[in-house]
């Protein structure tokens, strides 16, 4: 069976801005470029009314079950298909967690944030404006 992408029961992707709809894109490719399953852990829901993920700009991804080489691929893979002019690709990792992190792992941990479990966050950049260019037909 192919490599899968899977959401987690909760999770409500209904209402994707642009942005989101780009980054659910690229995460849905990823199974396939990437050999292994992926797991949308964050849509909208969980987070405060002006946060990217309730605007629909933002998905995270589990990394629990991912090895330290698979987790920087795919934080390549992301990062290099959704570009840096209007998206940010994040490695968050809890603080406590941070001083045990396998050293391959270390030059991509967003270190401001503190989340409740380490996982790959996509969003639109801060300040921008996503919007894609219709296809001429």
């Amino acid at each position: 069976m192919p490599p899968r992408l899977y959401v987690k029961p909760g999770v409500s992707l209904n209402g994707l801005d642009p942005a989101g709809c780009r980054i659910l894109a690229v995460v849905s490719s990823a199974p396939a470029a990437l050999g292994h399953d992926l797991t949308i852990t964050c849509g909208l829901d969980s987070h405060g009314p002006t946060d990217p993920h309730t605007l629909g700009a933002a998905l995270d991804l589990r990394t629990i079950d991912l090895t330290p080489a698979q987790i920087v691929a795919l934080y390549k893979y992301c990062a290099g298909n959704l570009g840096p002019d209007f998206f940010t690709t994040l490695y968050e990792v809890p603080h406590a967690d941070v001083p045990t992190l396998d050293p391959l792992l270390v030059d991509y941990v967003y270190a401001p944030s503190n989340p409740t479990a380490a996982h790959l966050h996509l969003q639109r950049r801060i300040g921008t404006v996503f919007t894609p260019t219709p296809i001429q037909v």
